[in-house]
């Protein structure tokens, strides 16, 4: 598959809601098509990016008429994979982070602040600007997929679909163990004890807390969940872009 123009990114005003063409396949014809992103731009450095909390995907939402009930998920990561997802779609062998809570597969998360500061973190890890991809699918489409929710006990389990038994295994890097269930996604909390989960034999997973909450992502494994999502794409938000 050729290469496509990448989408101009640094041609949109700062904070505000703009629209560019983004190039990408035709999935039937394999012709190049284009199609309206939706795109914020903050070029500010990250402690003034926050806008007070402010979820800036909300500020579109406003703009438009929603009639149906939606469910936002968000993914976060650097400005250039955000523009190859856009262009390319998910690739969920591109996309898979071995020895990761769920095995491998697309993370994405319910809440905005997560997915923003993953983004951050990865902009600062490879030296670029950050982004976060907001995709909006209704309600009644999510919950037709098979969406394996991993509860957490306060006893040992023998239960393969318990979270802790189900990070454990894929922390040691059992990364087929996921796909003896044959689910479109497994969603749950995310493990704070990682390293010695994947170091240590004996050590049980234990759940990130934040601000008194427990952060969930939910890991996308099927194709026919990732194509929903590419075909979903709300908006796009870019931080630290220079002038």
């Amino acid at each position: 598959m050729k290469l496509l123009n990448s989408p101009n990114f640094d041609s949109s005003p700062d904070n505000q809601w703009s629209q560019i063409p983004c190039p990408t396949f035709n999935s039937s014809t394999l012709e190049v098509v284009y199609y309206d992103l939706n795109i914020y731009l903050n070029r500010s450095d990250f402690k003034k990016c926050m806008h007070n909390n402010l979820n800036v995907f909300d500020l579109l939402a406003k703009s438009q008429i929603e009639k149906d009930e939606n469910i936002r998920l968000y993914h976060g990561t650097d400005a250039e994979s955000v523009k190859k997802i856009c262009q390319y779609g998910i690739n969920l062998n591109a996309s898979h982070r071995l020895g990761s809570d769920f095995g491998p597969g697309f993370y994405v998360t319910d809440n905005f602040d997560d997915a923003l500061h993953r983004a951050m973190s990865k902009s600062a890890l490879n030296k670029t600007c950050g982004g976060v991809i907001c995709f909006q699918i209704r309600d009644i489409e999510y919950h037709q997929f098979n969406v394996q929710e991993l509860n957490e006990t306060a006893e040992e389990s023998s239960n393969p679909l318990e979270w802790s038994n189900f990070v454990k295994l894929c922390r040691r890097r059992f990364a087929e163990y996921p796909h003896m269930f044959r689910r479109d996604a497994f969603c749950g909390s995310v493990c704070k004890n990682a390293e010695k989960v994947y170091r240590t034999e004996n050590e049980r997973p234990q759940v990130k807390m934040l601000e008194n909450r427990k952060p969930k992502q939910i890991c996308i494994k099927s194709t026919t969940m990732a194509s929903k999502l590419e075909g979903s794409i709300f908006g796009v938000y870019v931080i630290g872009i220079s002038s």
